[in-house]
């Protein structure tokens, strides 16, 4: 029996058995819980807190649906099936993760959801969500426990989201 397992895993690391990330795939929006102090818990964000912000992009740290914990509600996300949530409904974005930027591979998305590739209204691209490189390194000098808690380990404003540039440039 021992000699059966051994084979099988040697076999299942041999063949390079791919593990899927969920990369553009749906999660749910977090947020620090306003009343820990600690800003340790967090909580869902809700619809009604991001409605009426458009052009604006939304980026949480802390998704368990996502394997790097990052879910992201681009400024032109739009609900599927165009029903809009009740406002207490928590806010829905897609997982994404950190890349870098001007690379042209690293965010396609997951097996599961390769068919939103096909469309560049959903094709995740590299581009910068959250404030600049500069700006983001003099918030962490300033306050490094306060930038852990809401930035995480990210030194960098660039993550895979929708809503980037074409290739030729233009606007997706």
């Amino acid at each position: 029996m021992f000699r059966l397992l051994a084979l099988l895993g040697t076999l299942v690391a041999i063949t390079g058995c791919k593990v899927d990330s969920g990369l553009n795939g749906p999660c749910t929006m977090r947020r620090s819980d306003p009343s820990d102090p600690t800003h340790r818990n967090a909580i869902n964000l809700t619809y009604g807190e991001i409605k009426g912000s458009a052009n604006k992009d939304f980026i949480s740290f802390g998704a368990v649906e996502c394997d790097d914990l990052t879910c992201v509600r681009d400024s032109t996300f739009v609900n599927d099936g165009g029903v809009e949530p009740a406002d207490s409904s928590p806010a829905i974005g897609y997982c994404s993760r950190p890349c870098v930027e001007g690379s042209t591979i690293g965010c396609d998305s997951s097996t599961q959801y390769a068919d939103l590739d096909k469309s560049t209204k959903t094709r995740l691209s590299c581009r910068a969500l959250l404030l600049d490189d500069a700006t983001l390194l003099a918030l962490k000098q300033s306050d490094p426990v306060r930038y852990k808690e809401t930035f995480g380990e990210t030194s960098s404003p660039y993550f895979c989201a929708r809503g980037g540039l074409a290739p030729d440039g233009g606007k997706l």
